[in-house]
């Protein structure tokens, strides 16, 4: 089954980028877009998304206000803010306000519909997109792939749901978490999740109830 997705972007080009990109992408169908924040909430209710990507950009009213409203409106949609990497620190307070995670104009194009597929099964509080992030954690010695785990055990997702977000068998998610409690001296999914937010791949920790 393929994730639903409602794109909300003013900027025409940017929206047309996001949806060739998702078009090539498996398993994210575009079932309805605007450019118009103004049509976002009777958009949302009508098509009901698995997520509504909202541009932090858009006219008219502040963007948390529409922001807020979905999020009060309709159960069981999740709200991805895209912004600018310039609005990084506004990460947040659009968690507060409700948006499950944010996602930089800086994220490389192939990593688009993995953070959203992520971000629907279960992943919140999350910034995606941060090049400093990744580069910070390469001079711990980790590799790209372990950087996504531990980004995804940080999230609080399961070894099966890593395995799913990353197209991996649970066994390649177990020989890669492996390796990095050896490369960073921890031993818990908790320790990770606390070395994550420290490093910037997280910008919350989610201590408790992790799945094993």
């Amino acid at each position: 089954m393929s994730t639903t997705l409602l794109l909300a972007q003013d900027c025409a080009l940017l929206r047309s980028g996001i949806r060739s990109t998702l078009d090539v992408s498996s398993g994210i169908e575009i079932v309805a877009e605007t450019g118009a924040a103004s049509e976002l909430l009777t958009l949302t209710r009508r098509t009901h998304p698995d997520a509504v990507l909202l541009g932090l950009e858009m006219q008219g009213e502040t963007t948390t206000t529409y922001l807020e409203r979905v999020v009060a409106g309709v159960t069981g949609v999740s709200v991805i803010v895209v912004a600018k990497a310039d609005r990084r620190a506004e990460a947040d307070d659009l968690f507060c306000r409700g948006a499950a995670s944010v996602i930089l104009t800086t994220i490389e194009l192939h990593e688009l519909a993995p953070a959203i597929a992520s971000v629907v099964n279960g992943a919140r509080g999350l910034v995606f997109g941060e090049r400093r992030a990744s580069t910070q954690a390469q001079t711990d010695g980790l590799t790209n792939r372990e950087v996504d785990m531990l980004q995804a055990v940080g999230s609080g997702l399961s070894n099966r749901a890593i395995a799913h977000q990353l197209s991996v068998t649970e066994h390649t998610v177990k020989f890669h978490l492996t390796s990095v409690y050896r490369k960073l001296s921890i031993q818990s999914r908790t320790e990770a999740a606390h070395w994550a937010v420290e490093h910037g791949l997280i910008t919350r920790a989610f201590a408790g109830n992790r799945a094993i």
